[in-house]
């Protein structure tokens, strides 16, 4: 299991000839509160994986660029800290995907991984990344 992943189990059981369906997950991420709410432009989701991971930085922001996925022809936002230049071609440093979650400032969600202008996060089941700033740090935590 990855330093960052969470192992999912689907659980079927039979008992007196009825089939019944679970899941159970297991982490051991942190859970954190959210500081302050930011609204995301929500884009048609992408993942883009290894080896498929060039891209083209077609606006840079202070904080987030808009790319161009060159596998796909696809536009999306990604924070800059996740880009890097390696050999002539400008690639994501990890696989991603470009879910950007909207949390109300004072929800509980999990956090998957720190890094300095941005944090991955599990919220309602559904991983995906929030700015750095709206995290509180896990040491704050109770």
């Amino acid at each position: 299991m990855k330093a960052n992943g969470e192992l999912n189990a689907l659980i079927i059981e039979k008992k007196e000839g009825i089939i019944s369906y679970d899941v159970q997950q297991v982490n051991d991420f942190d859970y954190v509160e959210i500081t302050k709410s930011v609204s995301y432009e929500q884009e048609t989701p992408i993942h883009v994986k290894w080896p498929d991971r060039v891209i083209e930085v077609l606006s840079e922001g202070e904080l987030m660029s808009t790319c161009l996925h060159i596998a796909s022809n696809r536009n999306f936002k990604v924070f800059n800290e996740l880009i890097s230049k390696e050999k002539d071609q400008t690639i994501l440093k990890m696989d991603y995907a470009n879910t950007l979650l909207e949390v109300d400032a004072g929800e509980r969600v999990q956090l998957v991984k720190e890094y300095d202008q941005c944090a991955m996060i599990k919220y309602n089941g559904v991983f995906g990344w929030v700015r750095r700033d709206q995290v509180e740090s896990p040491l704050s935590c109770v």
